[in-house]
């Protein structure tokens, strides 16, 4: 029975993938497109004027004048403008033609998901979890052609995966480094999220601090972090590097220098920089706690928010111990994601807040799952009654988020 139904699930994630490129090429308005565009430039950029001569560092000019380039981009990683690259010296050029190139990759993220929940905690709620995705269009389905967050989803559950199989073979022990490691290369803010998750897991688990799991990590970490500040620092010079480190901390923790103030410094050394002057306030963080919610309501619907702020409700009930090991992992995703908030004024901005961002997304979903999965599981009696009363809810839901498009 669950071979089956995980097939069919697959079969239901690849068609309405095909179905969300096929009427959009990639071009959906439902996320961040700003994000993917830059991935392709930049992948451009090292195919028309090279890696070695970039020196590995993101080009964002979009002039066809070569005076133009180098326009450096010296924050987060983001290593899928490497895959870009490769995509672009193989022939496939085409935004559209990439956009679909990434779909398996996506794919391959909710398999381990499937395998994860399966594993952890059973395969009736890992199917639930990838059927709330499922019908989820614009908080993960419109996700899976994206050049940059579609990677989001393998590098999550492939961590949580790898850390569950800790105590088997060596080369899946082994295989965990180089994907936390490649989450670090991926977006800082993102990897400290999962990274934050995964401790708070392993920690609820073994009822102790993962100590092998936070030194293990921290080395992946250390390294990928390591690396993209040296390559970084090889491009735009040292002096510069570090003029342009101490500008943005200083920007970002107090707001002072202005973006005014800093925007000679940057224009004439062709560096982009993102200054959001945020500082380092409680009235911040209040701020976009509240813009996130107003996002999400108006976004995703009520009902997304309301469900999970009355998961508490659940607990009135008499749970089993399968879905209290569920109700462990939301909170560690749940903790994690809220420690975004602690970096705030370093990372949080628009693109962060909104509600279509996939740290945000996979607890939320999780959460409906949660309501199902948590229902059927206390009035086994009434399972139908409840499946069907679901099934009407999330449709509901998903009615909503078509009808915002």
């Amino acid at each position: 029975m669950s071979r089956k139904v995980s097939i069919g699930l697959l079969a239901l994630l690849i068609m309405g993938q095909l179905l969300f490129w096929g009427t959009t090429r990639g071009l959906t308005g439902a996320v961040d497109l700003g994000e993917a565009f830059c991935v392709f430039n930049a992948g451009k950029n090292f195919d028309q004027i090279g890696l070695r001569e970039l020196k590995f560092l993101q080009d964002d000019a979009t002039s066809p004048v070569p005076a133009a380039h180098p326009h450096s981009y010296t924050h987060q990683p983001m290593f899928p403008v490497y895959l870009s690259f490769v995509m672009h010296r193989m022939g496939l050029k085409s935004f559209s033609f990439q956009s679909l190139a990434v779909i398996p990759f996506f794919l391959l993220g909710m398999i381990l998901c499937f395998q994860f929940f399966q594993r952890r905690v059973s395969w009736k709620f890992a199917a639930v979890v990838v059927a709330v995705s499922i019908l989820d269009p614009l908080g993960t389905m419109s996700w899976g052609s994206h050049l940059f967050r579609a990677f989001s989803w393998p590098l999550l559950w492939g961590a949580f995966l790898l850390k569950e199989r800790w105590e088997e073979p060596r080369w899946r022990k082994a295989l965990f480094l180089p994907v936390i490691a490649l989450a670090f290369y991926f977006e800082w803010s993102f990897a400290g999220v999962v990274f934050v998750a995964l401790l708070i897991d392993e920690g609820i688990q073994r009822k102790k601090f993962p100590l092998g799991l936070f030194f293990l990590g921290g080395i992946a970490a250390g390294s990928s972090i390591l690396l993209r500040l040296f390559i970084v620092g090889n491009a735009i010079g040292w002096e510069t590097f570090l003029t342009d480190l101490s500008l943005t901390l200083s920007n970002r923790f107090t707001g002072s220098p202005t973006w005014t103030e800093l925007q000679q410094f940057y224009e004439e050394r062709h560096i982009s920089h993102w200054g959001f002057q945020a500082k380092l306030t409680l009235g911040f963080f209040w701020q976009s706690l509240q813009l996130f919610y107003q996002r999400v309501t108006e976004n995703l619907g009520p009902a997304t928010v309301e469900l999970n702020l009355l998961l508490p409700l659940l607990f009135v009930l008499p749970l089993s111990e399968t879905m209290k090991k569920a109700f462990r992992i939301y909170g560690a995703l749940l903790v994690g994601v809220l420690s975004l908030w602690v970096l705030s004024p370093l990372y949080v901005h628009h693109a962060y807040i909104h509600p279509f961002f996939p740290l945000f997304v996979f607890p939320l979903n999780m959460g409906k799952a949660l309501w199902i999965a948590g229902l059927c599981d206390v009035f086994r009696s009434r399972a139908k009654w409840i499946g069907w009363s679901s099934a009407f809810l999330l449709l509901s839901v998903f009615g909503y988020q078509l009808a915002r498009q």
